[in-house]
């Protein structure tokens, strides 16, 4: 398989490898090759401990249109919700005054 990788000559004379579609892998060392030679165990590490599968997700018309909707009238019935758009409003008036006078 195939891999994209970023090799980059670093200030300090090390050389880092980066592989594009894996992004936790990422290797440095002294020389191009060295670290192109961690890099290519890196990825034999990862294949060997890992594996691909498919997860099924719901179809898109099966999920809310807007994602926060779930959320709405989640505190209508707290009993300090008035007071506690007061205290917001409250402090909106306090930062408009202070940003008013800059």
């Amino acid at each position: 398989m195939m891999y994209n990788v970023l090799l980059t000559k670093q200030p300090n004379n090390l050389y880092t490898d980066r592989v594009m579609s894996l992004p936790d892998v990422i290797v440095s060392g002294t020389d191009d090759a060295e670290v192109l030679a961690r890099v290519r165990a890196a990825i034999a590490h990862m294949h060997a401990n890992s594996r691909l599968i498919q997860v099924e997700a719901p179809p898109l018309d099966e999920m809310p249109v807007d994602p926060w909707l779930r959320f709405a009238g989640m505190w209508e019935d707290d009993p300090d919700w008035d007071q506690f758009q007061s205290e917001i409003q409250a402090f909106r008036e306090t930062i408009d005054r202070e940003t008013a006078s800059v």
